[in-house]
């Protein structure tokens, strides 16, 4: 089978435009913002419209400044949430209401439910280990 890449510049707004209609989008990662969770180019995500409330620990699909990001919101409080990569020790400030799509799941090399307690619990447990474990990387 022939591989054929899309630049996000072209693919996101037809994303953008499925999300809306409610239908479910899958795609791989590209990139290494969300390490050690989604790996470039082997974690495929399904994303989709969340009905409920948005919470602190979602993996969303944003519109930050003039691109998009695919990052974890660490904080949410009324309209705003606070977003970073499981990768990064920056952070995004962005409005709930340029959140286009959700993480569902994920496969890496099985199905990960984004709701699991076991996916919860690790990406807890990350998130005590994450500043220590970049800072010792990054010497």
């Amino acid at each position: 089978m022939k591989k054929v890449a899309i630049s996000s510049v072209e693919l996101v707004p037809l994303m953008v435009d499925a999300l809306n209609k409610n239908q479910a989008i899958s795609f791989k990662v590209t990139g290494n913002s969300m390490l050690p969770f989604f790996k470039h180019e082997k974690t495929t995500v399904k994303l989709v419209r969340k009905s409920e409330p948005y919470q602190k620990g979602d993996v969303v699909l944003f519109k930050y400044l003039k691109s998009y990001r695919l990052h974890r919101i660490i904080k949410i409080k009324g309209d705003y949430a606070t977003a970073s990569g499981d990768n990064l020790l920056y952070k995004e400030e962005l409005k709930t209401s340029e959140i286009v799509g959700y993480v569902e799941s994920f496969e890496t090399k099985k199905v990960i439910q984004s709701q699991s307690v076991r996916y919860r619990l690790n990406y807890k447990l990350w998130r005590i280990v994450k500043p220590i474990v970049l800072r010792l990387k990054r010497g």
